[in-house]
């Protein structure tokens, strides 16, 4: 039997030999061939940005009056694109080049008496953001010129010392600070010695805040004048070398704590009539200011001090200062979440009962909180988050907002934002006009 199978097996062989032949033939000794591979260039420039859509819904707003805007229901259909390029000019320098652009399309679909001012205001938008070029003068000392945002002091939410870039504020309550600063065209020159830091700004743009379109629902026009009434002309100072703009501050970053200290003559974002209230303009503030951070163990401690010069009203002749303190904490010893309380207090020198009046709604004492909770979930994917900023005086609510919103990474390019705010009115006339203008808000965006 053994004998048979034997036989068999040198037959099978024998016949299939060729065919054994050729699949060993891959495992035959074979030459090593050495390539050169080029490494992969490192692009020059690199483009990216974001397409946005959102929307939102008021549901406070009582019904108008007839042939007055109606501000109930949906109240924004916006489109927003952001275009960033950033370019390595070589190892010491680069640069940065950003535009944005929105348009809102409910000014055109719904059947609506929006002024004239709403419009200009609201329905469309082209910007050039930041751009700028950073580079290295030599191992101490970096040059940055254009557009560009410099951030002072501590708070992520209550501004004292953050004077240098003004704000979009043409939605009060809607978007979080760090969204909302304007970049202004300055030369910015910085010297690093150890843990110190020295910052030195010619700011050459003058350039003012956003504010809400007269008769929008941020500032409904019975909060100034009577209905229909034309709001007074603005009249922003001219890039002029006499209107240049100076601020100086000093940083140290030691191990678990910083302090930094400021020094400005910036222009003042709150206008003021002049020209027999024809006008509304602009002057210069001068801000000397220090603020301090220290964490201790799980909490972060925040304080800042600010002392204003030069502020200009409309019910006084005369120029005021003014003092704004505040203390903060931030506590992080709970996994995913975070909370962190803000507290500051201004008081204005030589401070006349007739500024509480309008156009001014100016106390001589005023308290400012801010409460934010943040919980992130699903590997950070998504974050929860709670905020309410209000205005204190005497212990009296002026008013505020408090806001709830989601956000959601859906995956590497699209992201979700759904929320709700809550306006909240009080003692403060134009807060609380702004009581009903709650409001549900979603945005969707493709970044790329």
């Amino acid at each position: 039997m053994k004998r048979l199978f034997f036989t068999l097996l040198f037959i099978f062989s024998y016949a299939y030999a060729d065919d054994f032949e050729d699949e060993l033939s891959g495992f035959e000794e074979q030459s090593v061939v050495i390539v050169d591979i080029e490494p992969i260039k490192e692009s020059m420039h690199q483009l990216q940005g974001s397409l946005n859509f959102s929307t939102s819904y008021n549901y406070a707003h009582a019904k108008p009056v007839k042939n007055r805007t109606d501000f109930r229901g949906i109240s924004r259909l916006k489109t927003k694109l952001d275009l960033t390029l950033d370019s390595k000019i070589n190892s010491e320098w680069k640069s940065r080049f950003e535009i944005q652009t929105f348009y809102d399309a409910i000014y055109s679909l719904r059947d609506n008496f929006y002024s004239d001012d709403v419009i200009k205001t609201y329905e469309k938008e082209f910007e050039i953001q930041e751009a700028y070029i950073l580079g290295s003068l030599n191992d101490n000392v970096d040059i940055k010129i254009g557009r560009q945002i410099v951030v002072w002091g501590k708070s992520d939410n209550i501004r004292l010392n953050d004077v240098i870039n003004p704000l979009d504020n043409r939605e009060l309550g809607m978007v979080d600070i760090e969204d909302l600063r304007l970049p202004l065209f300055m030369s910015k020159l910085d010297y690093y010695s150890g843990a110190w830091n020295v910052s030195a700004m010619i700011i050459h743009e003058s350039r003012v805040q956003k504010e809400a379109a007269n008769g929008s629902d941020y500032l409904p026009t019975s909060i100034f004048l009577e209905p229909n009434a034309i709001f007074p002309e603005d009249i922003t100072p001219s890039n002029s070398l006499s209107n240049t703009q100076f601020a100086f501050s000093l940083n140290g970053r030691f191990s678990g704590w910083d302090l930094s200290f400021y020094l400005a003559k910036v222009l003042n974002s709150k206008w003021h009539f002049e020209n027999n209230r024809q006008t509304r303009n602009y002057d210069h503030i001068k801000l000397l200011g220090a603020a301090y951070n220290i964490a201790v163990d799980n909490i972060l401690f925040t304080s800042e001090i600010a002392y204003t010069q030069d502020l200009k009203f409309n019910r006084t002749h005369d120029q005021k200062d003014r003092l704004d303190l505040l203390i903060g904490m931030e506590y992080s010893g709970i996994n995913d979440l975070s909370t962190s309380l803000e507290i500051s207090q201004r008081h204005i020198f030589s401070y006349e009962n007739a500024m509480q009046e309008a156009p001014d709604f100016a106390y001589k004492d005023e308290r400012q909180t801010a409460l934010r909770v943040s919980y992130n979930f699903n590997h950070e994917k998504g974050t929860l988050t709670y905020l309410n900023t209000l205005f204190w005086n005497h212990n009296h609510v002026n008013g505020g907002f408090e806001r709830l919103w989601l956000n959601y990474e859906l995956d590497d390019d699209f992201e979700c934002n759904i929320g709700i705010v809550d306006y909240i009115g009080g003692e403060k006339t134009v807060l609380e006009a702004l009581k009903n203008n709650d409001r549900f808000f979603i945005d969707i965006s493709y970044n790329f």
